[in-house]
């Protein structure tokens, strides 16, 4: 049996690359599509039109649609035998409302009157006669469970306690912006350690068993520093003991002793520092992690350099780029981005939604958090601000005003005197307070005037 995928035409801009060439976890989304499609055995057929799809009964989608091997096969299963033309569709959750901005999926009902969001993935019995007819097929609600997660997060600065995220390997998503693909490649960390763990029953054994053991020796460790036996042995060591269990690493890696790998995938040839953290996360091979790094939920692409005390939080990045910042989450890098230690992409809007543009016009991502996207090719320097949501072109060269950089020292300084950076220069603290004051203009008449 074969799947026509049908092109979307969608660009995700700021990078001008067509949306099957996308990196989701490290993979073009076409790759992920022939894997996920060809898991259940279809031929995977681009076509232009509809007038192409000739072979019955068939699979149809766009080449845009992220879906994961989870939700295609329950799909697949559901309508190996059906009698008509069938969609995907998931439950309403909180999946379906938290990546629901842009998306052009329908809201629909199922048979038994419960709510759902369909997406562009159909089984088709017989030819349509227009893209229109498509709408029409009865949408099938796959088997779908999800984790809200509740991350703790600053309450004063974010207006609420905690952010719910849900968890879930049961994923489909319409790529159509750049935000997409930083949230499919969120989706991709969840599916690829899940997916590890279920397709590979022994490896899940053998790291049970190492969890166990783990957890009996970080409990023996506490009672013999006196922590006492509730203290020892509770449920944050054996979450603790888990995550250090359940790690992948590839082949030729230099893995610092000192270095803290939980719950991640490692691919090869990687190199990670001392006092490094790498937690959740999926890294590609040949990338390079220096010392005292902390990365959490976020995609490393192949080849990347994080340089020493880098903080990465659910981010995202293409290959071959330099994600060296000091203090960013929720950004998506493209190729060989230069980003440097202290600039400062800002990820939340006290008081307001965070909007992006999209055809043409600003739309909220109906989320609290969200950093900004970097063109391919892009450097930007320290101490730049940028607000949340924006689209960095690629190339674009971006450095903080050079009036604010100390570049000259005249001669004569003393370390008696305060200095300031004054138009590049060191200038005396009391004469650029001169410059700030206002000039008081004389009376009329002079001075002995009245």
């Amino acid at each position: 049996m074969k799947v026509y995928v049908l092109p979307s035409g969608v660009v995700i801009s700021p990078f001008g690359d067509p949306v099957r060439d996308a990196m989701i976890g490290g993979a073009r989304l076409e790759d992920i599509q022939r894997k996920v499609f060809g898991d259940r055995g279809l031929e995977y057929c681009p076509v232009q039109s509809l007038d192409e799809v000739r072979e019955f009964p068939c699979f149809l989608t766009w080449d845009n649609v992220y879906t994961s091997r989870r939700a295609f096969r329950g799909f697949f299963a559901l309508t190996e035998t059906a009698a008509a033309d069938a969609r995907l569709a998931i439950p309403q959750s909180l999946f379906t409302s938290h990546y629901a901005a842009m998306q052009d999926n329908h809201s629909c009902v199922t048979a038994d009157g419960k709510p759902a969001a369909a997406y562009n993935i159909w089984r088709l019995t017989a030819k349509p006669a227009s893209p229109d007819e498509l709408r029409n097929a009865s949408p099938v609600v796959i088997q779908f469970k999800e984790i809200d997660y509740q991350p703790p997060v600053p309450p004063h600065i974010m207006g609420m306690e905690h952010f719910a995220y849900p968890v879930t390997t049961s994923v489909a998503l319409h790529v159509r912006h750049w935000v997409h693909v930083l949230w499919a490649n969120h989706m991709e960390i969840h599916v690829r350690l899940v997916e590890r763990i279920t397709h590979h029953k022994l490896w899940t054994a053998w790291k049970l068993l190492t969890a166990l053991f783990r957890f009996i020796w970080l409990g023996m460790r506490g009672l013999i520093r006196g922590y006492g036996l509730s203290s020892s042995f509770n449920k944050g060591a054996l979450k603790q003991a888990a995550v250090e269990s359940f790690v992948v690493v590839g082949r030729n890696c230099e893995i610092h002793p000192g270095a803290r790998i939980e719950f991640s995938i490692i691919g090869d040839n990687v190199k990670i520092g001392p006092e490094t953290r790498v937690w959740g996360s999926l890294v590609g091979d040949h990338a390079v992690i220096e010392d005292k790094v902390k990365i959490t939920h976020s995609v490393i692409g192949a080849r990347c350099f994080v340089s020493q005390c880098s903080v990465i939080n659910s981010c995202a990045g293409y290959p071959e780029g330099d994600m060296c910042a000091d203090g960013m989450q929720y950004c998506l890098t493209g190729r060989r981005v230069a980003l440097t230690g202290l600039m400062r992409p800002i990820d939340t809007r006290r008081g307001g939604g965070i909007t992006v543009m999209f055809e043409g016009k600003p739309v909220e991502v109906g989320q609290p958090i969200l950093g900004s996207a970097f063109g391919h090719g892009c450097f930007i320097g320290p101490d730049v601000y940028i607000m949340p949501g924006r689209e960095i072109p690629n190339g674009a060269q971006i450095i903080k005003p050079p009036e604010t950089i100390l570049s000259k020292i005249p001669p004569g300084t003393d370390d008696k005197t305060i200095y300031v950076v004054h138009n590049g220069s060191l200038t005396p603290f009391h004469e650029y307070m001169k410059l700030l004051l206002p000039k008081r203009e004389p009376p009329e008449g002079g001075r002995n005037a009245g």
